[in-house]
């Protein structure tokens, strides 16, 4: 793949895909970028950077990096009118910071950000991050994935079971972990 990332499955009973697969019912997809991601602690390996449970605000370069990418999405979804949602499980002052963060940059990209409330127990704890969105979205999501590689990068599935076309729901579990730009992994 382009951009130093490359794409790995996990092991298990799940159904998965690659980068470049078509949608399914449930898929799971490992980013791993350029020392910006890891596998979880229980898959045995460890971050290749420094990472700070500590909160870091992404720094302004990543910040515009992202933020671009993320209004190029935008315009090319815009007759779409997508409807974003963040909920962040509780427990974890920074893990909402990080939910309140992603959500400020995904309404600065115009991309009708909805505040959700955050989950007082976490869903789809399988994974640091799930999106869910309808079934002919999955593709979309992806993208949007992809435009947020420069500040998010970790494990993460889609849920196709909406039926709603317009809403994208994220939802953040783990603990939050950042690199000296405010990049994040989670454990």
């Amino acid at each position: 793949m382009s951009n130093g990332f490359q794409a790995s499955l996990p092991k298990g009973p799940r159904r998965t895909l690659g980068l470049a697969g078509m949608a399914v019912l449930s898929f799971t997809v490992w980013i791993v970028g350029a020392g910006a991601c890891s596998r979880p602690k229980q898959e045995g390996t460890q971050p290749t950077v420094p990472r700070d449970p500590v909160y870091h605000e992404l720094n302004t370069e990543e910040k515009a990096a992202v933020h671009e990418k993320l209004l190029l999405f935008a315009r090319k979804n815009k007759q779409k009118k997508y409807q974003v949602t963040v909920s962040a499980e509780m427990g974890n002052a920074v893990r909402l910071r990080v939910g309140k963060d992603l959500g400020d940059l995904l309404q600065g990209a115009g991309l009708g950000f909805s505040p959700s409330e955050n989950a007082k127990i976490g869903i789809y704890l399988d994974f640091p991050m799930t999106f869910r969105c309808s079934p002919r979205n999955a593709g979309d999501v992806k993208e949007l994935i992809s435009s947020l590689r420069g500040y998010i990068a970790c494990a993460y599935t889609i849920k196709t079971d909406s039926t709603d076309p317009r809403l994208i729901r994220i939802y953040l579990n783990g603990t939050p972990l950042f690199d000296a730009k405010g990049r994040i992994t989670f454990e």
